[in-house]
Order: structure tokens, then C-alpha cells, then sequence
């Protein structure tokens, strides 16, 4: 008999995003939808957590009310600036900078709080966040966080920019690439975060 391979929910309406986790699960036994396929469209989600693992799971549960029977993965992250120190959280970005910015004013509200930083004052990292869920039960959750690089003076946009808004203003000073110009292999290389997140789900479903 042939066993059907488990469904999976990559619950996200974020292009690059729904990218970054079907890179994680790729070639795994498992049939992969995502929300267009299904007809459905993001849940509302206060994401108030304390920190990113909180927001993903919120993500996570409210997702998976939605699709019974199917688990569903969902991620949140964000940058951490240490020398801004409370003037900037990543977990409030959206409300940092207005609840209906777009990515423009977010760089822009981001870069105003640096001016006048310079050298290792503009470094920054990030931290990522994945959870898995269930008919509205919590299965496991897993994070990440690493450099992020350094953030730039100046903006210049792209074609690209439309998705992480953060990967058009941060440069990884060893290739003097914004991230969002780095190629799969550098970001494989320099990219500490999606790697390592890479690893713990490949983990947890060879076992489950």
C-alpha cells in the first residue's frame, strides 16, 4: 500500500517568503500547497507577541483553524539594531513606522533613526522565527538569528525591493553586496539564519 505524503500549509502571502520556506522543505515527502492553491486569505493577526517565536505560532494557529486536518507553517522575523537600543524593535516594525507604511517609508523611518551612525554602529542582525500548527494546536516551533550585516547610508532602489523590504538597505561588508544582490550560494554561505533553520525542520520531519 502506498502511504500518501502529509500535507503541508506554507501560510504566508509574502512571495519571497513563501520562497525561503519552500527551499526548506524541498525534497522532503511531503505535498506542499500554499493559500492561493486552497482559495483562502490571511487570517487577521494582532501579532502582539513578546518575541518572534509568540508572533509566529499566533500566525501559525490562526492559519491553521482555516484548513482542517492540514499542518501549517508560518515564520515572523526581524532586525535587531543594537546601537539604537529602544528606539528600534523589529517586532513592531509596522507600527515603528505606521500601520499602513509600505517598504519605502519603513527604510526611510529606519535610516532616519541612524543618521549620524557610522562603522560597527550601523551592524545589525537578524532573527527569524518558524512555527508549525495544526488544527489550532501548537506542534513545535523553531529560531534562528545570526549577523545581518551593516545598514547602509543611502538607499537606492530596485526592481527587487517589493519583498524583504530589509535586504535593499543591508550590505554584507565581505562582498560588498546588499543582500538582496547576493546570489543563492553567497546567501547559503553568509546567511547564518535560513541554514540554520534549514537544518532543524529537515530534522524534525525525517523523525515525524
Amino acid at each position: 500500500m502506498t502511504t500518501q505524503p502529509r500535507t503541508i500549509l506554507l501560510a504566508t502571502a509574502n512571495p519571497a517568503k513563501l520562497q525561503r520556506l519552500m527551499w526548506l522543505l524541498d525534497g522532503l515527502p511531503l505535498n506542499v500547497r500554499v493559500p492561493a492553491e486552497l482559495g483562502i486569505q490571511p487570517p487577521p493577526v494582532a501579532e502582539w507577541g513578546r518575541d518572534f517565536v509568540e508572533n509566529a505560532v499566533e500566525k501559525a494557529l490562526a492559519w491553521s483553524v482555516l484548513v482542517p486536518g492540514v499542518s501549517v507553517l508560518t515564520s515572523d522575523g526581524g532586525l535587531r539594531v543594537p546601537a539604537l537600543g529602544r528606539r528600534w524593535d523589529g517586532l513592531f516594525t509596522r507600527r515603528n513606522s505606521g500601520l499602513e507604511a509600505g517598504n519605502l517609508r519603513r527604510i526611510e523611518h529606519l535610516l532616519s533613526l541612524m543618521d549620524g551612525l557610522s562603522g560597527d554602529e550601523r551592524a545589525c542582525e537578524w532573527c527569524e522565527a518558524l512555527a508549525l500548527a495544526r488544527d489550532g494546536v501548537s506542534l513545535t516551533n523553531w529560531t534562528a538569528s545570526g549577523s545581518g550585516g551593516v545598514i547602509v547610508e543611502h538607499y537606492v532602489p530596485a526592481e527587487s525591493d517589493d519583498q524583504f523590504w530589509t535586504e535593499s538597505i543591508r550590505l554584507q561588508p565581505s562582498l560588498g553586496k546588499l543582500y538582496r544582490d547576493m546570489s543563492d550560494e553567497e546567501l547559503a554561505y553568509h546567511d547564518t539564519v535560513w541554514p540554520s533553520l534549514h537544518g532543524h525542520v529537515r530534522a524534525y520531519f525525517s523523525r515525524s
